[in-house]
């Protein structure tokens, strides 16, 4: 290592583009990386979309290692409450005892409870955690790898529905209907929909929706490409209406979705679920993946 230097994020084009390429670059080395190029858009331009790019928010909740000009770890919190997340380049792993300190001392200022994350095959995080006082929670989400190619994509659409993508069939107030009922986001707007649609790695032609006789949306999900990569993706995220679970809806759009992932060139598809969703892991384990991995949860109070 040289002279390491750390600095608060700015949410410019110019520290957006070193992370996206510092998480694009350490994916194809770092089997254990857990927030990845394409979440960082999702943040950007879905979650934080509206937020203006001098928002504290992005400033308060992102710091950044560099060793001379190249970007060498970050950490980053994907809601701004308690959540955090570590990503550090192959080689550089002494500097998660840095990112802990700088969590710990400037990010957490309110000293209140501190969650962090790393996949179950990662023992150097979970050894750093342990060692700074955090404790696992145990399973915190799976992420399944799906080779779309070799499973069997056909499907059924269920009665009284139809399935298609949102330019074909849209409709941003049952959109953004449909968000809240699925994920309880009370204060998701229109805005909130074009500022995703608008985002860098968005591909509308993925946007899957399955549609009542009415025209009104019952189920959805969104399909992306990693950046830097021409064969993988990941579809994020995946809802059904309460009113319309339990009729297939959700693995009709995502067995539609990839299809068309597969006629782009996508071989490989990872979806990430909650570890403590039932119904979903019923749903994800029945489209046949090809692996499945676990994602820990640590907290400290």
């Amino acid at each position: 290592m040289k002279d390491i230097i750390s600095v608060n994020y700015k949410h410019t084009d110019k520290h957006y583009k070193q992370v996206v390429e510092f998480l694009s670059a350490q994916r194809k080395v770092n089997e254990n990386q857990l927030w990845e190029a394409g979440r960082t858009n999702f943040w950007s331009g879905g979650l934080h979309g509206t937020k203006e790019k001098d928002d504290s928010f992005f400033e308060e909740n992102v710091h950044l290692w560099f060793d001379s000009d190249e970007l060498v770890a970050l950490t980053i919190s994907e809601y701004g409450k308690n959540d955090m997340f570590i990503e550090i380049a192959v080689g550089y792993e002494e500097l998660i005892s840095d990112t802990l300190r700088w969590i710990n001392e400037v990010w957490n200022k309110k000293n209140e409870t501190i969650v962090v994350f790393c996949f179950d095959t990662d023992k150097e995080k979970i050894k750093a955690f342990e060692n700074d006082g955090f404790v696992s929670h145990g399973a915190d989400e799976y992420k399944r790898i799906y080779n779309i190619n070799e499973i069997d994509c056909e499907y059924v659409t269920p009665e009284g529905f139809t399935i298609g993508t949102f330019f074909e069939n849209p409709n941003y107030e049952s959109r953004v209907e449909l968000s809240k009922n699925v994920f309880n986001n009370t204060e998701l707007t229109k805005e909130d929909i074009i500022s995703l649609h608008e985002s860098n790695d968005y591909i509308k032609e993925l946007e899957m929706l399955a549609i009542t006789n009415d025209g009104r949306y019952a189920a959805y999900c969104i399909g992306w490409r990693y950046p830097g990569s021409d064969d993988t993706g990941y579809i994020e995220p995946v809802g059904t209406h309460s009113g319309h679970r339990r009729k297939g809806l959700a693995s009709a759009v995502i067995k539609e979705c990839f299809q068309r992932m597969s006629k782009m060139g996508i071989k490989e598809v990872v979806i990430a679920t909650g570890a403590k969703n039932e119904v979903s892991k019923y749903l994800y384990d029945s489209l046949n993946p090809s692996k499945k991995r676990t994602v820990l949860k640590f907290q400290k109070n």
